[in-house]
């Protein structure tokens, strides 16, 4: 993009911006723009000086660096990881924040300094100056920002760099798809236009623009010094119909040409059918050359390229020979420079709605090692969603052949989709790269991508072609079977919070696949280590984290993806960048307790009466103290003759009393059967949905749920359950067995939500590993935490049974083990709820839509359109070291990062800070408490909600909070804590009153004494 103009402007260096205008922005192309950034640039002719700024979400520290190519050759000058830019000289912030001139690498052969300048109070805006007679330079510069070491503006710097010209600031164009006037001049070209910016494709020294009208296709090719001038014989072949084996094969094996349009002795372009330059169609064209001869602009009749009775192509690959001597792109074997007409890229719906789209692939489920852990894949993604608090769509592979049905997502989930159908794959390419290049649609994958036919061979010629295209990375080597440890990355905020080195998985005798980037602007996020046979340790990238156009994460392996968090962190990445991440998550804990108590001893008429005596002591207690809820399940029988049948007279109590307690009653099955999978349907439906009906019957509460007993189900019981129940919850899924987190829907076809158990039963633990209670308190621990520590608002399945707590089944239970381990999860912040209720929070979630709009650096505006599950949830924000939440206007519940969510649709505006809150606010509202309302005026503070337990409402210094709601908790000067007994609604009404105005007061009463 240019910014100039040849007029002197008065810039006052005070860190604020309002000196300058929307016409110097230099990074407002869509796709060389990073989100939360901004890059300003201006070349004052008249005074003889450059003018740059820059705002950013975080500090602008030393080490920060614009380079500078001031005589537009990017082969002289400074060249970057050895091969970009072409730097003459660089601005770098020096350790004590001053900006300085140098030339060579950053910061190493200083020229002059400190330059004028200034920083805004917190260092994240930057205004500085530098002159021509500096730099040598007085007609125009190219310029690149390295932030921190961290974030770069444009994400590649080998695709080109931001032009500060003098020639005059030049006229915008109308739309995207606007007309260009031909006058040798890019002015009207943007960074959106260039059609070489795909990874590999460009060329050094070369610059291919397109742009398509309704009418006209318009192509501009630009070499940049020391590159020839575009002289006779230059050509552009084109590919009309997209099929590289139909037309001219240049050297008689590439491109595909229908036309080309060559330049003649005179300079002046034509169109041609076959070869360069054989049978004249029409010219010259409609062009422009610049003065010197390295510009050439071209416009082309659509209705030129389509022969009589055919339709007018669309889209088209454009493939340059410049001179007979340098070919754009370097490879004429592989795809040219695609250059769509605007119907190929319709706009967006125009609701920016943060929203994932999250794709199930049935052809590589087909071809992965089993159906139903492509599934549990599958589920375990979409907890990842909830983690990052992005509602979520789910969505079949095949929506990726059709732009108009994924182009409105802000972020592209594919769990893994390797294998496609031969001559669906560039189809769906061509899909994801318009979504990343185009529509700045970020994309999380994982593992191999459009590689493989439906069959697991590999598809022809360069199989990873369509990767390297849409993701910027490759398969570098294979693993197998071999020990390696994934390991966690620094200096990158995915793993922001991990230590450098920490574990994140273990897979011994394992499988990998590992990539390296083939796009040149790449960090590695995680790696992969192993030790080889030799004794020595061999280390590759696991994780990568690419901007080629829209930020993009790639995972190596499922596993990788499916048994850490950093999903979850990819996804807020890719859409926040560095700036601040916003969601909506299901909790305003720090994780989801499930609890699933499979009552076996349930159809035993002799044993469940003993079992549950003592069972029900245990239960109080922990709802008394903990507030602890649990799902049930429970097993009728159907054998009266051995003693397997209910007595509903005595058992029927029992589970109201557990009902009573919050808890939920759901099916075990009929008989327990330990092999569903053998079952045919007629038997599932008997083993569960009559025993759904007759416990409802003898309840009188509609039965939801199921607990799928005994052996791993498969999806064709799933299939079977998913007709009858709101959510099921069958084995244990974790590293090698499934995915932890495997909570969501199985495939986008369901309706019933599936949530595995992610920690080991405790028959596993206790009959199985043949483990003490007291190993098998601290391995749930261990667990827990390996869910929770990293992964705020996880959802953790703990499988426990009717004879553990109650040591029915031996002295190797010990109650202890069961509440010391929910205490101890209690105190890590865990929010206790029941199957039915999490499985409610993820359908909320899914449905919802989040809209965030930042205002400025200290405040943002978001939208949320939800059902009254949203009253349970929070809005959750990642704010830097320092900042936090001080105010939120018309909604008084929050903590310092954030915000609790009242049900149904809501706007919130949220006020960050340094400082703490000075309001009077709720910060702590009960274990499943649905928030109503809340609101403040200077004297009253009032809010409603429904649930039981303790409410605590922080006083800000110099207020007093007066009133009573429900019983008394703690009473201090900063808080006051209430507490609720019953699970109802409540509405609670305080008095505020400003302590410095009751002095004034009185001394104002002293004085008329």
């Amino acid at each position: 993009m240019l910014a100039s103009t040849a007029q002197a402007r008065e810039f006052k260096h005070d860190g604020v911006l309002d000196d300058w205008t929307p016409a110097d922005r230099l990074d407002l192309v869509p796709g060389f723009g990073v989100t939360g950034h901004q890059l300003y640039g201006y070349h004052d002719a008249a005074l003889g000086k450059y003018h740059l700024a820059i705002v950013a979400p975080v500090a602008i520290g030393p080490a920060s660096t614009f380079w500078l190519d001031t005589d537009l050759d990017s082969a002289t000058g400074y060249m970057l990881w050895g091969a970009y830019v072409g730097a003459e000289a660089n601005i770098n912030i020096a350790w004590d924040g001053t900006p300085h001139l140098y030339t060579g690498a950053d910061g190493e052969a200083w020229v002059a300094g400190p330059l004028s300048h200034s920083f805004n109070a917190n260092h994240t805006v930057l205004e500085l100056e530098v002159s021509h007679g500096l730099l040598g330079s007085k007609g125009h510069i190219r310029t690149w920002m390295d932030l921190n070491n961290q974030t770069f503006l444009p994400t590649w710097f080998g695709g080109g760099g931001y032009v500060i010209d003098d020639k005059g600031v030049p006229p915008a164009p109308a739309s995207p798809d606007g007309p260009i006037a031909l006058d040798g001049s890019l002015g009207e070209w943007t960074l959106q236009d260039r059609i070489d910016r795909l990874p590999g494709m460009a060329v050094l020294n070369y610059e291919v623009y397109g742009r398509a009208t309704a009418d006209t296709y318009y192509l501009a090719l630009r070499a940049l010094p020391p590159a020839s001038a575009i002289g006779a014989g230059t050509t552009f072949w084109l590919n009309t119909d997209l099929n590289r084996a139909t037309g001219h094969q240049v050297w008689g094996i590439a491109v595909g040409s229908e036309h080309n349009v060559n330049v003649a002795w005179d300079g002046t372009p034509h169109l041609y059918t076959g070869a360069a330059a054989q049978n004249w169609q029409i010219g010259p064209l409609p062009h422009a050359r610049s003065a010197d001869g390295g510009t050439i602009e071209i416009a082309l009749d659509r209705a030129l390229l389509a022969a009589p009775g055919q339709t007018l192509p669309k889209a088209i690959d454009v493939s340059v020979d410049v001179n007979d001597a340098i070919f754009l792109p370097a490879d004429f074997t592989g795809p040219g420079h695609r250059l769509y007409h605007p119907i190929d890229l319709p706009p967006k719906a125009g609701d920016d709605a943060l929203r994932v789209g999250l794709v199930f692939s049935a052809t590589s489920a087909a071809a992965f090692f089993g159906d139903k852990a492509y599934s549990q894949l599958y589920a375990a993604m979409q907890h990842q969603a909830a983690l990052a608090g992005m509602p979520f769509e789910l969505v079949h592979e095949d929506a990726l052949l059709d732009i108009q049905k994924v182009k409105d997502f802000s972020v592209l989930l594919l769990p893994y989709f390797a294998n496609v159908a031969a001559d669906k794959a560039d189809v769906v390419a061509d899909v994801l790269t318009r979504l990343v290049y185009h529509y700045g649609t970020g994309v999380v994958a994982v593992g191999n991508l459009l590689t493989n036919d439906p069959h697991g061979a590999a598809l022809p010629g360069d199989s990873y072609a369509r990767m390297k295209r849409v993701l910027g990375v490759t398969l570098e080597g294979y693993w197998g079977p071999q020990d390696h440890v994934i390991r966690a990355g620094a200096g990158h905020a995915i793993t922001r919070g991990y230590t450098d080195g920490a574990e994140l998985g273990s897979y011994p005798g394992g499988y990998l696949l590992y990539f390296k980037r083939f796009f040149s602007v790449a960090d590695s996020i995680a790696i992969a280590e192993a030790k080889l046979a030799d004794g020595s340790t061999e280390r590759r990238a696991a994780i990568w984290a690419v901007e080629p156009a829209a930020r993009v994460v790639h995972f190596a392996s499922p596993s990788i993806a499916g048994d850490t968090d950093l999903v979850a962190r990819a996804l807020r990445w890719v859409a926040f960048g560095e700036g601040v991440a916003v969601g909506l998550h299901p909790t305003r804990f720090d994780s989801v307790f499930i609890g699933r108590c499979d009552m076996d001893q349930s159809q035993y008429i002799d044993e469940a009466p003993t079992v549950y005596a003592q069972l029900m002591p245990i239960v109080n207690k922990w709802k008394q103290t903990l507030n602890m809820v649990s799902s049930y399940y429970i097993n009728v029988g159907d054998n009266k003759g051995a003693g397997e049948i209910t007595d509903w007279t005595k058992s029927g109590p029992i589970y109201k009393s557990l009902m009573a307690l919050g808890n939920e009653i759901g099916t075990h099955s009929y008989t327990h059967p330990h092999y569903t999978a053998s079952l045919t349907p007629a038997q599932l439906h008997y083993e569960f949905a009559q025993s759904r009906d007759v416990i409802a019957k003898q309840l009188g509460v509609p039965v939801q749920s199921a607990a799928v007993p005994g052996n791993p189900e498969t999806l064709a019981v799933d299939w079977e359950l998913n007709k009858w129940f709101a959510y099921a919850t069958a084995d244990y899924s974790g590293t090698s067995a499934g995915y932890h987190g495997a909570m969501g829907w199985l495939t986008p076809d369901y309706d019933m939500v599936y949530l595995a158990p992610n920690l080991y039963f405790d028959f596993t633990i206790i009959d199985f590993k043949k483990l003490s209670a007291t190993e098998g308190l601290a391995l749930w621990k261990q667990q827990f935490d390996s869910l929770t520590a990293h992964a705020r608002g996880a959802f953790v399945v703990w499988p426990w049974h009717d004879y553990g707590p109650t040591a029915y089944e031996g002295p190797q239970y010990q109650e202890f083990m069961f509440t010391d381990f929910l205490a101890y999860a209690r105190d890590k912040g865990t929010e206790f709820v029941t199957g039915l209720q999490a499985a409610a929070r993820l359908k909320s979630l899914r449905k919802a839509a989040v809209h965030v709009s930042p205002i400025d650096a200290d405040s943002l505006f978001v939208d949320v359109d939800a059902d009254d599950e949203a009253g349970v949830m929070a809005l959750r924000l990642d704010l830097p070291p320092g900042r936090r939440v001080v105010s939120v206007d018309g909604w008084p519940a929050f903590s310092d990062d954030s915000v609790w969510t009242g049900a149904g649709p809501r706007s919130y505006l949220v006020r960050l800070g340094d400082a703490a809150s000075s309001e009077v606010r709720l910060t702590t509202l009960p274990m499943r408490a649905r928030l109503l309302r809340v609101e403040a005026t200077p004297t009253s503070f009032r809010f409603k909600f429904k649930g039981e337990g303790e409410v605590e409402v922080s006083i800000p210094a110099g207020v007093t909070l007066s009133g009573r709601c429900g019983a008394a908790g703690r009473v201090g000067t900063r808080s006051m804590a209430f507490t609720f007994d019953q699970d109802a609604e409540h509405t609670c009404e305080l008095k505020i009153e400003q302590q410095l105005r009751r002095r004034s007061d009185r001394r104002a009463t002293q004085r008329q004494r």
